[in-house]
């Protein structure tokens, strides 16, 4: 089974990094470098990870799988962020909720979660706001590159 794993992740730092994993392997990346000291550890992530026979598996064929995506996963972004909203911060963490195509070629879900409680409440927000930048997030992220990693 394949495994295809969008990330989206804060660090201490300020730093952020946006990238696309195929079995466990970088294919699409960017970092952009925070304003703090050096802090690798994470304040909050968003995660929508996919398994299935059928994923595309070269860097442009999961750019324009994942573009294609974009109203399943605008869908499933929005249901997750009203999920946090009714929630509320009792509920328990990481936040996951799976999804599943109409034709059943793969499953997947959406997993979410954040260190400080302020983080908790602005998930939301930032879930909204993915669901906003998806296409061109996705149209941006060069390939991956060993000697780029940060």
């Amino acid at each position: 089974m394949k495994t295809l794993n969008f990330y989206r992740q804060k660090r201490k730092d300020g730093g952020m990094r946006t990238g696309v994993e195929f079995n466990g392997e970088r294919i699409l990346e960017l970092f952009e470098p925070g304003d703090s000291p050096f802090d690798s550890a994470l304040e909050w992530f968003i995660d929508v990870r996919w398994q299935g026979a059928r994923l595309p598996s070269s860097p442009e064929t999961i750019r324009s799988w994942l573009i294609k995506q974009n109203d399943l996963i605008g869908r499933q972004l929005q249901q997750t962020a009203d999920e946090l909203s009714e929630a509320g911060m009792d509920s328990g963490w990481p936040l996951t909720k799976p999804f599943a195509n109409r034709q059943q070629e793969f499953s997947g879900k959406i997993v979410c979660s954040a260190v400080r409680r302020l983080d908790f409440r602005e998930i939301r927000r930032k879930l909204l706001d993915l669901k906003s930048a998806w296409p061109e997030l996705i149209r941006s992220l060069p390939a991956f590159h060993m000697d780029m990693a940060a």
